[in-house]
């Protein structure tokens, strides 16, 4: 006896801990992809120059085929992503749904692209907390 008491972990504790040691570094991995493509194409669409009148009209051209393209996008995959949503969803679920992640990305990608006033960092919450909940799904089957 030596007078440290016995402490016993449960193997569901390691297997625990190794399924949010995966779990994060997919997270970081998706998110590291994120920027890196969110980065690409801000720089991919700053670039060309339409000139009309001596005036470069690509700001104009850019924004308004962004303004259709998102609009298109919420006609035919539905508005999943805005202010709070995340939030919202989180509170009543306890979860976020992972299948509106796909279409939210794609009308992130479209409006950060064209230069819209938002930044990056809803998407992410939406990508990361819906591959955890997707996660947590496959784990409680």
């Amino acid at each position: 006896m030596t007078g440290v008491p016995d402490i016993t972990v449960d193997k569901s504790y390691y297997l625990l801990m190794i399924y949010a040691a995966l779990f994060g570094a997919l997270s970081s991995l998706l998110a590291a992809a994120y920027i890196t493509l969110y980065n690409q194409g801000v720089k991919f669409f700053e670039q060309p120059v339409i000139v009309v009148l001596g005036i470069n009209i690509w700001s104009l051209v850019l924004l308004t085929v962004g303004g259709v393209l998102v609009g298109l996008a919420i006609k035919f995959f539905g508005q999943h992503a805005g202010l709070g949503v995340a939030q919202g969803q989180y509170a009543k679920t306890g979860r976020l749904n992972p299948r509106a992640v796909p279409s939210i990305l794609l009308q992130a990608f479209i409006a950060l692209w064209n230069g819209a006033a938002v930044g990056p960092d809803g998407p992410l919450v939406f990508l990361s907390g819906g591959v955890g909940s997707m996660s947590l799904r496959v784990w409680l089957i």
